[in-house]
């Protein structure tokens, strides 16, 4: 399970951060080609005080983070994608809050962990699935039906030396409906874990 307690923290931020995003890509649901992606680089100049923890917590005032994500469709037919999903994320060696590090545990990203579950200053995932459009909704309900799996392989952690191979698979379906992309879906990896997904809104962010 995920750890929830995080410490408490008082006092204000200050900080900055450069975004850079590209899109192609021709929907919001399931694509038939085009890029999606976003380089985020972020400088944090001060951070609140920590307050009420047991023990001293160790953490970096200051924080450098550079982290990007990127997907890629492209069709093998009419009803037929294929799919690449990559992201990354450094702290450069500094130590920040656990409000501040790189969490997995969500769809295409190690989705059998709990969210939160595998988190740190640094990490990386690595995606690969298929879709197929199945069918289409009514018209006053939305457009098309597809169905999919996918690989999920990364990590997270303190230092790129202490990485692992983390992998886990998920199935489900994706609607394009009146209120947006609505998706059904479920991850499990090779330990046991299992866990379900209903959302709404685009699928690949």
């Amino acid at each position: 399970m995920g750890d929830p307690g995080f410490p408490e923290v008082r006092g204000q931020e200050s900080g900055a951060e450069l975004v850079w995003r590209v899109d192609t890509q021709d929907s919001p649901v399931v694509p038939a080609g085009g890029v999606l992606s976003e380089v985020r680089l972020s400088r944090i100049f001060n951070t609140p005080d920590v307050a009420n923890t047991v023990e001293p917590l160790p953490f970096d005032s200051s924080l450098t983070q550079l982290s990007g994500v990127a997907n890629e469709f492209w069709s093998l037919s009419p009803k037929d994608r294929v799919f690449l999903y990559g992201g990354f994320g450094t702290s450069f060696g500094s130590n920040p809050l656990p409000t501040r590090q790189f969490a997995l545990g969500t769809p295409f990203r190690l989705g059998a962990y709990d969210l939160g579950e595998v988190r740190g200053p640094e990490y990386y995932v690595a995606t690969a699935g298929y879709f197929r459009r199945i069918g289409r909704l009514p018209d006053f309900m939305g457009g098309p039906i597809h169905v999919g799996g996918w690989l999920e392989n990364g990590d997270a952690f303190q230092e790129w030396s202490e990485a692992h191979w983390r992998s886990s698979a998920g199935t489900g379906v994706v609607l394009d409906t009146i209120v947006g992309p609505v998706v059904i879906a479920g991850s499990w990896s090779w330990d046991g874990r299992w866990r379900t997904y209903l959302g709404v809104g685009r699928t690949f962010r």
